[in-house]
């Protein structure tokens, strides 16, 4: 851990390939992925009084990544590897630490990202050997495709909405009947980070 200007660096973990941290949404804890003999469990870090927890109790070869606190709630999302090379994203309740599949574990699916509102979550998927970024619904909307490049995309972050998106829900309004409740719905929603190889050397970032 350390300050953003590089100061007061602090070592929190020893020996254990810790990874994927993320912080609580007050910013209190941490938690990340540690391995022992091969496998991966999630723990907790208290980050003022050093207590630590652990919220899984994998025993065999699972391997966990991409850990996304809930930007309001005691929930954190993540990747799962799966036997076969897939894999799954799920989320971990961190009160009674009970895990809820998001995807059906049959494709390779990845690196999933909160909406603001903490309503939705953008992920990564190979189900068409190619990555691209689709959408799960948590009302029970289900899953939505985002993206469709060829040579793949991959989801980043979610932004909130900012003051570019609110000049055109302006813009919008000022042209009345042909502004819609959807439009308006997906503007406020904030907007994906994504970046697509477009050659061999070089990504390009696109916010959606």
């Amino acid at each position: 851990l350390v300050d953003r200007d590089g100061s007061n660096r602090r070592r929190l973990t020893d020996n254990r390939r810790a990874g994927s941290p993320t912080f609580s949404p007050d910013g209190t804890k941490l938690a990340f992925t540690a391995s022992s003999g091969g496998t991966d469990n999630i723990y907790v870090l208290d980050l003022a009084t050093g207590r630590e927890v652990r919220l899984t109790d994998y025993h065999t070869g699972v391997r966990l990544s991409g850990l996304r606190w809930h930007p309001t709630q005691n929930e954190i999302v993540f990747d799962r590897h799966l036997q076969g090379g897939y894999r799954e994203i799920a989320v971990i309740d961190v009160e009674s630490r009970t895990i809820e599949p998001v995807t059906s574990g049959t494709s390779d699916d990845r690196d999933p990202v909160w909406s603001p509102d903490g309503e939705q979550i953008a992920y990564t998927s190979l189900r068409d050997d190619v990555p691209n970024v689709f959408i799960y619904d948590r009302s029970g909307d289900g899953h939505h495709r985002v993206t469709a490049f060829v040579t793949g995309a991959e989801a980043r972050d979610w932004i909130l909405a900012d003051s570019a998106s609110a000049a055109k829900l302006d813009s919008l309004e000022q042209i009345g009947s042909r502004r819609t409740d959807a439009q308006a719905d997906s503007i406020a929603a904030g907007r994906i980070l994504i970046t697509s190889q477009v050659t061999k050397t070089g990504d390009r970032a696109y916010l959606i």
